[in-house]
């Protein structure tokens, strides 16, 4: 099961920015190590400007990179 929590800008028209969190939950031996993972998504949602009338499904474009988040000890 994956889980993906975002939010987007309106702005700017055309290249509508992308912020979110995945996490990753499995029982399969293969893939448990991502159960302790937390990935962060950072990308654009990609609309001719001006739109087409009427937009369709086949006009956005979604182009997201997603990065594991790693932890490190804070400063002393």
């Amino acid at each position: 099961m994956l889980e993906y929590k975002g939010y987007g800008r309106a702005e700017p028209l055309g290249k509508r920015q992308v912020v979110g969190v995945a996490t990753h939950l499995s029982d399969h031996e293969d893939y448990s190590f991502l159960n302790d993972a937390v990935c962060v998504i950072c990308g654009e949602v990609r609309v001719p400007v001006p739109p087409p009338s009427p937009l369709e499904q086949k006009d956005v474009t979604l182009l997201f990179s997603v990065a594991e988040l790693l932890w490190e000890p804070p400063p002393a």
